[in-house]
């Protein structure tokens, strides 16, 4: 048995997603983690998914497999293999007990070839011929894989364009077939008519003419309404390509602020606008960060609060009528009102002597350069990053929240549209 990690990079999605399919055939899956590469001011600018397998294949054969489908071999790095302790174990028992039985019964071997020997080697060569059938079933069925088209996003952004121009011109048309004069004037119409069968038949004639009208607008509001629904979920996309990326960027900072930190993640299965994915990276990773710098507090600082030594961030996603809730919680010290609100005053953001909820001082940490921290460090004191987390939810019709105790921690709460595309 063969346990080995192989990376796919998924910048060409559809070599990419072939060679997912068959690294998933290969065996067993053991485990998979996000690579993150191109680190900028914090942020990963490009991510691989690294999946390690169990397998019963040699590393020969998954090379020569996956480079069946990706024959410039750029999608996939194997970056490493292990044959497995018991496997080993195994193989070294046989070709011993082989060794031995060769070295004592070599004449017989000779004059006499055992039965065993032979029944062994046909059966190595049907082994041999199944792995052969089983690997080209495995390659046919790879290259043929079409159960998901992978699309253009601008092709999709073009499809919601057009589809929103055919419902406003839908919009106009079921506006002249229904309104009132139209009824008014075929009405004055009738009566105008000297009751000839000639009139009488133009006058039914318009009359079936106006239902049918109605009862064609009618069915194709509802096509179009389904056809909207459908357009949509094209560019809907689970959030967990938004969360999947934090995992190592929060134990990144922690490590280097010496802090001990858990990141749980719910809500993943949430599904969100494509275009919303690479909005909230930035964001969440202000959120994050401030979380763990002027939230969880140090370990030694935890233990004389009575809390454990690892620090609490919940990263959560819900959906709500039409609009995505995503809050982020930590179990730290939680927001100094009296220091924002003093902080707030000197820069004149904020009147001295005037009364002000929780919310309102709150939401002073979000002005560009406000900051508390008394020292600039690699990761706090420039007052910059939490104004950008107002600034760019915002910029999508969304809202910003905020709720802390002091010694319980802080909840940043953004509440999203699912979808602003028509």
């Amino acid at each position: 048995m063969l346990a080995v990690e192989i990376d796919i990079d998924f910048r060409d999605e559809v070599i990419g997603e072939k060679v997912l399919m068959a690294v998933r055939n290969l065996g067993e899956l053991a485990h998979s983690r996000t690579m993150f590469h191109d680190i900028v001011n914090g942020v990963a600018q490009r991510t691989s998914f690294s999946f390690l397998i169990l397998s019963k294949k040699t590393v020969d054969e998954i090379n020569t497999i996956l480079g069946i489908i990706d024959k410039s071999k750029k999608t996939y790095t194997i970056l490493g293999y292990e044959h497995l302790t018991q496997g080993d174990k195994s193989a070294s028992s046989v070709h011993h007990s082989k060794d031995g039985k060769e070295s004592s019964n070599q004449q017989e071997q000779l004059d006499y070839p055992s039965t065993e020997e032979s029944r062994s080697s046909e059966e190595e060569a049907l082994i041999d011929a199944d792995e052969a059938a089983e690997t080209e079933n495995l390659v046919n069925e790879t290259a043929m894989s079409l159960g998901s088209l992978k699309v253009d996003g601008k092709a999709i952004d073009d499809v919601i364009s057009d589809v929103g121009e055919l419902i406003t011109h839908h919009n106009r048309m079921s506006h002249l077939i229904t309104q009132d004069d139209y009824l008014v004037h075929l009405t004055q119409l009738k009566l105008l008519l000297d009751g000839t069968p000639a009139a009488q038949q133009a006058m039914a004639f318009f009359d079936q003419l106006y239902t049918q009208l109605n009862n064609t607008n009618e069915n194709l509001q509802t096509s179009l309404n389904r056809l909207q629904e459908n357009v949509l979920d094209l560019r809907v996309v689970p959030i967990a390509y938004a969360f999947n990326r934090f995992h190592k960027f929060v134990r990144n900072i922690a490590k280097k602020l010496d802090k001990k930190v858990i990141l749980d993640v719910a809500g993943e299965q949430v599904k969100v606008d494509k275009g919303m994915i690479d909005v909230l990276s930035e964001p969440l990773a202000h959120m994050m960060r401030n979380s763990i710098d002027h939230g969880i507090e140090s370990p030694k600082v935890r233990k004389e609060r009575g809390k454990e030594e690892f620090g609490l961030i919940k990263l959560k996603a819900e959906q709500h009528s039409g609009m995505v809730i995503i809050t982020v919680a930590d179990d730290g010290a939680g927001l100094d009102r009296e220091a924002i609100l003093e902080k707030a005053i000197s820069q004149g953001m904020l009147k001295a002597g005037e009364s002000y909820s929780d919310e309102e001082i709150f939401q002073q940490i979000f002005a560009p350069g406000f900051s508390t921290s008394k020292m600039l460090t690699e990761t706090s004191g420039r007052g910059v990053g939490m104004d950008v987390v107002k600034s760019k939810i915002v910029e999508v019709g969304g809202m910003v929240s905020v709720y802390s105790k002091k010694a319980k921690g802080t909840t940043i709460e953004l509440k999203l549209p699912i979808s602003a595309a028509i």
